[in-house]
């Protein structure tokens, strides 16, 4: 793999934006990310019901396009987070991470041996479908294979200053919408409760020197993240910025209509 990884991607703490893919696995995506400005991308199957197939291409659009990969499996499961790698992902991103020890199962899921219980699979993709030497691919793999923690829940963030100090984990993300909903304030990202988790997950990244990720929906959130600390900037899902576009032209066309017919109505 001589593509940039993720592992490589979030070594400094530069502002990094990406996206999220969760509804069109279509071969232009790739490229529309890529030439939009975007660094990454997360690939999310927890929310959609993606195979590992579909998976499989989106991957290889974006690593075709030369874009960053991260894949959120359906679970933290060993089996799917497997296939994930297996399939081409970068990294992974599993849903809810709560404590160290998960995360140090995880870290040992993902490593070939010595490091590891990966099993080894070659010339697939994710080895690009090139032939090397065995041991070659497992050392380039675990030194670039990504793990991010995936803090959405009041007990991850009980566990977060734990939780950093995983030997492999690479960077932290904070789910606003599960975190809330955990804490029982669903959607009050101002309220003092979540204020405090998200300080304390920040605090914490800090400390490990750990890049944290955050979603956002609009320029000015994405702002007001970089100011707070962030520099992984998760900017919208494909499916929600499709939408919005839209909607934003067909209000201007309708408004364009109006504005001819009461030209119209005048001139008449």
């Amino acid at each position: 793999m001589n593509r940039l990884s993720f592992r490589e991607l979030v070594r400094s703490q530069d502002l990094k934006i990406g996206t999220v893919i969760a509804e069109f696995a279509t071969p232009a995506m790739g490229h529309l990310i890529k030439s939009a400005g975007c660094d990454f991308a997360v690939v999310d199957m927890e929310h959609n019901g993606w195979s590992f197939e579909t998976v499989k291409t989106v991957v290889r659009f974006l690593h075709d396009a030369g874009v960053v990969s991260m894949v959120r499996p359906p679970s933290m499961d060993q089996k799917d987070i497997a296939r994930a790698l297996d399939v081409g992902a970068q990294g992974i991103q599993p849903p809810k991470l709560e404590t160290a020890e998960q995360a140090m199962r995880i870290v040992n899921w993902i490593k070939y041996p010595p490091q590891g219980v990966r099993g080894v699979c070659c010339l697939g993709p994710q080895d690009d479908y090139v032939s090397r030497p065995v041991a070659e691919r497992m050392h380039e793999a675990n030194s670039k294979t990504s793990f991010v923690a995936l803090i959405e829940t009041a007990t991850g963030v009980e566990n977060v200053e734990q939780i950093m100090e995983v030997d492999g984990l690479d960077a932290v993300s904070i789910g606003p919408f599960d975190l809330s909903a955990s804490m029982g304030i669903a959607g009050q990202f101002e309220h003092p409760k979540m204020r405090a988790a998200v300080d304390r997950v920040m605090a914490a990244a800090k400390s490990h020197h750990k890049s944290v990720c955050r979603p956002v929906g609009s320029s000015e959130e994405a702002a007001a993240s970089i100011a707070a600390g962030y520099n992984l900037i998760l900017y919208g899902v494909d499916l929600a910025l499709y939408q919005s576009a839209l909607a934003s032209g067909v209000r201007e066309v309708r408004t364009a209509w109006r504005g001819h017919a009461l030209v119209g109505a005048t001139d008449g």
